[in-house]
């Protein structure tokens, strides 16, 4: 089994080269996510309080993923880590200004702290760039495939933007777990927040792994809370029923698709660390205790188009292939 490749740990090891020691990078990065964990995250919460979390557990997990997907590649250099820690502690302070384009905003606050924390134009530039590819359908056309770049005296680092970019947008696309909320608020939630509490809920664990060149999600839904219809969320109305209701169950179908696509849509850039041919569920069904069907269910590229963000369709072939799971049918019980 491959090591999980710690990227704190390579700018520590970093920091204690002799070469290295009036390098920042270690430093530079312990201080901005120190700032953010007091200035920024609680205040995304804040914000939006009845989002799933985007602060600190979530930025752990990202963190987390990412080092699983780096656990087959050995040469991540101290600058690599940096760029990627950096982007992914900054990657979503844009949910303060917006959700949707959260994205593109989180170059805004980046750039509010430039001087105290970016002193070298290109690794500024560089991170809101990989912090801005995470999301939007132009993920990478304003990356290149790959730079070299000089910012300490002794070195110069060939580094692949578009690579690491495809890093934090997999990693952030699949680290959504149960641990991103409370169990204990989950009956206080607002109706149209509560789908996406309990689909995170339903997801027990989600990780990548490298050397069998699949993603492994394991998902545990009770009986009940499949068939139950919430509010349908604006950008699958294709899916609402004639009341703008969707099921939790089909609405989970509807992220795995999504999940897909997105890792069709990294693959060419993510392949220089690790291949991600499938995403591996396994689903489970229950009544209280007892389980009531578990399958594992393979997603891979079936049915790709030719435009450039995929459009490979899951949904329909799902319940044809598992017509109990259909929410009309799991209503009875399985």
């Amino acid at each position: 089994m491959a090591k999980t490749t710690s990227l704190e740990a390579i700018l520590r090891k970093g920091a204690e080269a002799p070469e290295c020691q009036r390098c920042s990078y270690l430093a530079n990065y312990l201080n901005m996510k120190s700032y953010l964990a007091e200035q920024y995250y609680p205040w995304i919460q804040a914000n939006c309080p009845w989002f799933t979390d985007h602060g600190e557990k979530h930025v752990a997990s990202v963190i987390q993923t990412i080092e699983h997907l780096l656990s087959g590649y050995k040469d991540v250099s101290c600058l690599d880590s940096y760029l990627l820690l950096a982007s992914i502690i900054w990657h979503d302070v844009g949910m303060l200004a917006t959700r949707a384009n959260h994205a593109r905003q989180a170059e805004t606050f980046i750039d509010r702290v430039r001087t105290a924390f970016f002193p070298d134009q290109t690794l500024y530039r560089l991170v809101s760039q990989i912090t801005r590819a995470h999301s939007g359908r132009d993920g990478w056309s304003f990356l290149q495939q790959s730079e070299e770049v000089s910012p300490c005296s002794h070195k110069t680092y060939t580094v692949y933007p578009q690579s690491l970019a495809a890093l934090l947008r997999f990693a952030d696309e699949v680290s959504e777990t149960r641990t991103r909320i409370s169990l204990a608020l989950l009956p206080n939630v607002p109706q149209e927040q509560q789908i996406y509490w309990e689909y995170a809920n339903g997801i027990t664990a989600s990780k990548p792994e490298p050397a069998r060149r699949r993603l492994l999600l394991a998902i545990e839904l009770q009986r009940t809370a499949a068939v139950r219809r919430f509010p349908c969320p604006s950008d699958l109305h294709d899916r609402a029923d004639t009341a703008g209701k969707v099921s939790l169950i089909e609405y989970a179908v509807c992220r795995l698709e999504k999940m897909n696509n997105e890792r069709a849509y990294c693959f060419p850039y993510l392949t220089r660390y690790a291949d991600i041919l499938t995403v591996e569920v396994r689903l489970q069904i229950c009544e209280g205790t007892d389980t009531k069907f578990v399958e594992n269910i393979i997603f891979g590229d079936g049915g790709m188009s030719n435009s450039d963000y995929p459009a490979i369709k899951l949904f329909d072939q799902f319940f044809e292939t598992y017509p109990q799971l259909a929410p009309g049918n799991l209503v009875g019980g399985i």
